[in-house]
């Protein structure tokens, strides 16, 4: 618990994420993601979940889904870089060479959960998951587009 100086009525405490099961800040947010599918009806015993994912959700995401007995299908980037224009503080520009690999830890994380991997250029990830999806009678978790259902039911 850390109070800062001048704030008598104010505690802030810390919690370390890392040290779930998934070893990931995504813990929590995977299984409020997957209560809402299932609490919504969006999947059911015979669904298979797929997401587009650069690491740690789908991590978290294979875990919760084995949890509850749901294949996962996790969508990510293959060996692509892409150049990314940073302005400094000193108002000079440089460009960097990002890498949307995913970690080979995480890549094992997701198939040690008995996730499985979809390898895709970095920029068809969403689309590439929400087709494997509808192809396979599955459901696609858009994490980000639905992130405000797993809120509420993490809130309720």
């Amino acid at each position: 618990i850390f109070q800062p100086k001048g704030f008598p009525n104010f505690d802030l405490i810390f919690k370390n994420e890392t040290a779930s099961k998934t070893h990931t800040l995504k813990h929590r947010f995977a299984w409020a993601l997957l209560m809402w599918m299932i609490s919504e009806g969006k999947v059911n015993s015979k669904s298979t979940v797929f997401d587009a994912t650069s690491g740690n959700t789908g991590a978290s995401e294979a875990y919760m889904c084995k949890l509850v007995g749901l294949p996962f299908t996790a969508v990510v980037s293959h060996s692509n870089f892409f150049l990314h224009t940073v302005l400094l503080l000193s108002g000079k520009k440089s460009v960097l060479q990002v890498s949307t690999n995913l970690e080979p830890e995480k890549l094992n994380q997701i198939t040690g959960h008995g996730g499985k991997i979809i390898k895709t250029d970095a920029s068809l990830r969403i689309v590439r998951a929400q087709e494997e999806a509808e192809k396979n009678n599955g459901f696609f978790t858009n994490q980000d587009g639905n992130a405000m259902h797993a809120e509420d039911v993490h809130e309720s």
